[in-house]
C-alpha cells in the first residue's frame, strides 16, 4: 500500500487526479488530499507519505517551499510536481530540491498513470 498525497489549490485539480488514481490502483494506494502547502506539512508530518503530487503556485507556502521542508523530514518521499509553469526554472528548482518529475498542466492521464507506476518501482528499489 502506498500513501499519496495530492496538493493542489484547485479542487478540480485534485478530484481528477484522485479519480484517475483511483481507477488505475485499486487496493493499492491510500490518498490524502490537501489544498494548501501548509496543510500539506501538516499531513506529511503526521503520515508516512510515499508520493506527493504537488502544484507550485499555490497561496502562501509555495510547492517548492513545501517540498523543501517535507524533504527535511522524508528524505525518501517520491515528489511529483503539477504545475500550469512550464518554466525552466521552476522546474529546475524542483529537480534540485529532490523533485522526480516536472509535469505541466494540463497533465495527460496516461502521463499521470506512468508517472505515479515508475514512482512506485522507485519505491520498491
Amino acid at each position: 500500500m502506498y500513501n499519496i498525497l495530492l496538493t493542489d489549490d484547485e479542487k478540480i485539480v485534485i478530484e481528477s487526479l484522485t479519480y484517475v488514481i483511483e481507477k488505475n490502483f485499486p487496493d493499492q494506494v491510500k490518498l490524502y488530499s490537501t489544498r494548501s502547502g501548509s496543510e500539506a506539512l501538516e499531513t506529511a508530518s503526521s503520515v508516512r507519505i510515499d508520493i506527493i503530487i504537488m502544484d507550485i503556485n499555490m497561496p502562501g507556502l509555495d510547492g517548492l517551499e513545501t517540498i523543501s521542508r517535507i524533504k527535511q523530514f522524508n528524505p525518501q518521499a517520491v515528489i511529483i510536481i503539477v504545475s500550469a509553469f512550464d518554466k525552466f526554472k521552476y522546474a529546475q528548482e524542483a529537480i534540485n530540491l529532490g523533485a522526480y518529475k516536472y509535469l505541466t498542466k494540463p497533465v495527460n492521464r496516461n502521463l499521470v498513470i506512468k508517472t505515479i507506476r515508475s514512482a512506485m518501482e522507485l519505491i520498491d528499489t
